[in-house]
């Protein structure tokens, strides 16, 4: 049996600290974010990890009120999106009623909390992925979006000039932020 390197320990005990502070800041962030500026990032995430043809992004098909972000993507994907919020069995049961109403085979249920395992199993039965908070902090590091990387080691951090104008605006800025996608914002249609 070999031993192991205390010294390649403390840096993996290191690295693994960095990354939970780097988890529980973006977490706060993106919590604290008024919900339309929340379905402006969520849909800006999804388009980025290839949900639909996403060559624009229209927010005038999502609907955001009371800690939701609802609506279809490019035409063919039903998102529901909450913000800090455990989702149960009733709540997935809603989210298959609404993909089936639309008539649409594919669907993105993201919280930034996690899913009871019932919900969670019922999903999987229906050929859907849900995605808790470790798949949504995935999903911003492949999108690049919040998030920036500061090492080899694979330490991130919250992308701070991101959320100042999420959070603050204007929205011009935003668009430079969000290099490559043309923006169609109809900020005006999303019911808040």
């Amino acid at each position: 049996m070999t031993e192991r390197d205390p010294g390649l320990d403390a840096l993996e005990a290191l690295i693994g600290k960095l990354r939970r502070q780097f988890e529980t800041e973006l977490l706060a962030r993106i919590t604290s974010l008024p919900i339309d500026r929340f379905a402006v990032l969520i849909a800006w995430v999804m388009a980025r990890n290839g949900y639909g043809d996403c060559t624009t992004l229209n927010l005038a098909h999502l609907t955001a009120q009371g800690g939701v972000v609802k609506g279809v993507v490019d035409k063919q994907v039903y998102v529901e999106a909450w913000q800090d919020r455990r989702l149960g069995l009733p709540d997935a049961k809603a989210f298959v009623r609404g993909m089936r109403k639309l008539r649409l085979t594919q669907g993105c249920f993201i919280t930034t909390a996690t899913f009871s395992e019932d919900a969670a199993s019922f999903l999987h039965r229906n050929d859907l992925d849900p995605r808790g908070w470790a798949s949504l902090v995935g999903m911003l590091r492949s999108a690049e979006a919040g998030v920036r990387l500061t090492s080899q080691a694979g330490v991130y951090r919250v992308d701070e000039e991101l959320f100042d104008i999420l959070e603050k605006g204007p929205w011009e800025e935003a668009k430079r932020v969000f290099d490559g996608i043309p923006f169609h914002f109809r900020i005006g249609s999303l019911r808040a």
